[in-house]
């Protein structure tokens, strides 16, 4: 399995670029800002052919160029319905801090949806780029968050999960309650050898999550 990604933006997000092996079809997952020029460079060098592009939320770090990449590749974009509001107005799911920065960084910038769009919903399953792809309802960050696992031993956690860390939820439609319950339901589906691939910051594993991330200790368990 090929993943490349790159930490991309002012917020540091990771946009990944996941294909079967070089010369092949490939997927983008959270196109944040600056990923339009990392996703030119990884498809050209090693002959990737993008077919979608996947978001784990819908907060602007990560599908600021999702309508770019979809747009300029003419290929369909995928996030969960709860989330697909924030594809049209994302200011609205960050804090009003956030939202200065959003309008100061690129004033241009079209919010729209693209022209073929995949909204799903808690339970899913997508086959792209000779993958079969399990669409794993995560809400507490945002409403729609979802992780995306892949060969069953490969998880995209977004927001949900770091390195050593959890994401926040005090955004619009974040819910503590609810983020626990994801974890919860993450950590108990997912044996400790599991490759886990978070919207920020570096890669682990369910393992090492399991065992040393702070936020995990006293996490109860359904």
């Amino acid at each position: 399995m090929f993943i490349r990604t790159a930490s991309v933006g002012p917020w540091g997000t990771n946009c990944h670029v996941v294909a079967l092996g070089t010369g092949s079809e490939c997927l983008i997952i959270d196109p944040g800002l600056g990923a339009s020029e990392f996703v030119t460079q990884i498809t050209a060098e090693f002959r990737l052919k993008p077919v979608a592009v996947l978001a784990t939320h819908g907060h602007v770090d990560h599908i600021w160029n999702l309508y770019p990449v979809a747009t300029d590749l003419q290929i369909p974009a995928v996030i969960h319905r709860k989330d697909r509001m924030f594809l049209t107005n994302p200011a609205n799911a960050v804090s009003p801090e956030g939202a200065k920065v959003v309008a100061s960084l690129t004033p241009d910038q079209p919010w729209l949806e693209p022209s073929e769009l995949i909204e799903v919903g808690d339970i899913a399953e997508l086959n792209f780029a000779g993958f079969n792809i399990k669409v794993f309802s995560t809400p507490g960050h945002t409403a729609g968050s979802v992780c995306f696992e892949f060969n069953h031993d490969q998880l995209f956690t977004g927001d949900l999960l770091f390195k050593n860390a959890i994401g926040r939820t005090d955004l619009f439609s974040g819910d503590e309650k609810q983020m626990q319950k994801s974890l919860a339901n993450v950590m108990s589906s997912y044996a400790d050898d599991v490759l886990i691939f978070p919207g920020h910051g570096d890669n682990s594993t369910i393992g090492d999550e399991r065992k040393n991330n702070p936020y995990l200790q006293n996490l109860k368990m359904s």
